[in-house]
């Protein structure tokens, strides 16, 4: 009978201790680098601990861990209209992190989904205001807009947002068509620009060399020369036309009729 009550006691006493020792091992928590640890006690905030293992009191205390890491987050493509009422999708995304994990955890119920549901309609009201040209052709200036205006609402939950890019504009498939038409245009006039100014300069310098030759006869000929010179060294031309008048005005011993007979001498068998 008593050895029976001993070891009843001792069975107590054995599944005492296994209790403890799971509740002890039960009470012990380990953070990693990049999270911060909460701590409460009856439901009330004590204190922050970082990483490390730590022991609590187990149904007395109360821990939270905080990844204090950057976070992306996907902004799904919206759809809206822009300022001059033209349709488009827009999709984005955005870099945040906890700077304060106590006003994170208590502030707001789930800052994660929190910031995943602010982030779509800052967004869209961002598009609102500008046109299709600036959203095409300024998408840093509107991305810098809705991080300021992200900022706005995070800076009071302890959130920190780092940075937001716009990834991707559709348009639908005409008007992505039209776009690229108004793009060729605008090429192919800029081109045609620069070939005028080119042909106007190029006329300029004419006119400049004409009223030298007409100022003096002789380089004139020397010119005429010197031009059917580089024909026949160029070896590709078997003919060369030269102006009836020219033997006129080029009647010296080494004017045209000279040269062919140098370009005689020098290329048999080629036809002048």
């Amino acid at each position: 009978m008593i050895l029976g009550v001993i070891c009843g006691i001792l069975v107590v006493i054995l599944v005492g201790l296994i209790g403890c020792i799971a509740m002890a091992i039960k009470g012990f928590y380990r953070v990693e680098q990049y999270q911060k640890m909460l701590v409460f006690k009856w439901g009330e905030y004590v204190e922050t601990r970082g990483a490390g293992l730590h022991f609590v009191i187990p149904f007395m205390n109360e821990v939270i861990r905080i990844d204090m890491r950057t976070t992306p987050t996907n902004i799904p493509k919206q759809k809206t209209l822009t300022k001059d009422n033209i349709p488009v999708g827009v999709d984005a995304v955005l870099f945040y992190r906890v700077i304060d994990p106590v006003t994170a955890y208590l502030k707001v119920k789930s800052f994660s989904k929190a910031m995943a549901l602010a982030s779509p309609p800052i967004l869209r009201n961002a598009i609102g205001t500008v046109s299709l040209n600036d959203l095409l052709e300024k998408r840093e200036e509107i991305a810098t807009k809705i991080y300021a205006d992200l900022r706005k609402i995070t800076d009071d939950w302890g959130i920190e947002v780092l940075n937001v890019e716009i990834k991707d504009i559709a348009v639908s498939k005409e008007l992505e068509d039209a776009i690229m038409r108004v793009a060729s245009a605008e090429r192919e006039r800029y081109a045609r620009s620069q070939l005028s100014m080119a042909e106007e300069e190029i006329a300029s310098i004419l006119l400049r060399a004409s009223k030298k030759y007409e100022q003096d006869p002789v380089a004139l000929q020397l010119r005429a020369m010197n031009m059917l010179y580089e024909m026949a060294m160029n070896g590709k031309a078997t003919t060369i036309f030269i102006p009836t008048d020219s033997p006129l005005q080029m009647n010296s011993p080494i004017g045209a009729m000279g040269t062919v007979g140098k370009i005689n001498g020098c290329s048999e068998g080629d036809e002048l």
